[in-house]
């Protein structure tokens, strides 16, 4: 499928002075739909169809605009001119993009034109996110927070709720208990979705709970924003990575640690 589509400059007075025919497609919107006269050209004969596309074939009407039009006003200028002249591309759609097409022009109640036009602005005006490695990141993001699961916090709010349990003789049991049931609900959906520790690390890491970098033999460097968090993650990632097929030896620094993964011996 092939679509035409224009865009129309909305000072064009020359334009709307030379068309006074009402038969006459005024709009993208007109141009979008079908004829709905029988015969290739419909009522109008400088109109041919084309597919679901009526083509203006019409080559005399600047002798027509000669006649209508002002002769106080310079129509040969080049402001004039660019203010009467449209811009048509032609553009290939596939049967996803044509599909895509008419479903926003029914929801959107516009002109396949002006979708068109919509579109591309959007594109131009996202294109980095939309090209770059950040769109993956962007649609992960988008099904963490749409899902109602999770919520975007302040890495301060972090550290304060942290330091606040932690304060004193160490963790508020309480809280390591409900922090452990949390933790023993995602071993149960890790076992599912993840094979190995580093999976697990570099979805953390997505999260932004640690930095991670692998080496050879599963040992993975991992560093955290503090010494809190660090305690915080490290017992996480012990009792979240239970049901995985593979043990799990943490080594804990101040801020960083050292996991290694082995394969799970009977």
């Amino acid at each position: 499928m092939q679509v035409g589509f224009i865009d129309t400059d909305p000072v064009a007075a020359v334009v709307r002075l030379a068309v006074p025919n009402d038969s006459e497609p005024t709009s993208d919107d007109e141009l979008d739909r079908p004829a709905t006269s029988t015969g290739s050209a419909g009522n109008n004969p400088n109109m041919k169809r084309l597919g679901s596309r009526r083509i203006n074939t019409e080559t005399n009407r600047s002798d027509r605009m000669d006649n209508r039009l002002p002769s106080s006003v310079n129509y040969t200028s080049t402001g004039c001119i660019l203010r009467s002249m449209t811009r048509r591309v032609t553009v290939s759609l596939d049967d996803d993009s044509t599909t895509a097409l008419e479903t926003l022009s029914a929801e959107t109640g516009t002109g396949q034109s002006e979708v068109m036009r919509r579109a591309l602005t959007f594109y131009a005006a996202n294109f980095e996110a939309a090209t770059g490695r950040p769109s993956d990141n962007l649609e992960q993001y988008y099904q963490m927070l749409s899902s109602g699961e999770h919520v975007l916090l302040d890495i301060d709010f972090l550290h304060a709720f942290l330091e606040h349990v932690c304060d004193g003789d160490g963790p508020d049991p309480s809280f390591v208990e409900a922090a452990d049931r949390v933790s023993d609900y995602h071993a149960r959906e890790y076992a599912d979705r993840f094979d190995e520790v580093g999976d697990v690390l570099e979805w953390l890491s997505f999260c932004g709970f640690l930095a991670v970098r692998h080496e050879d033999n599963g040992v993975y460097h991992v560093v955290f924003p503090s010494e809190p968090v660090r305690w915080f993650m490290s017992r996480f990632i012990e009792r979240s990575t239970a049901d995985l097929p593979v043990d799990v030896e943490i080594e804990p620094g101040v801020s960083k640690a050292i996991i290694t993964e082995r394969p799970t011996t009977e």
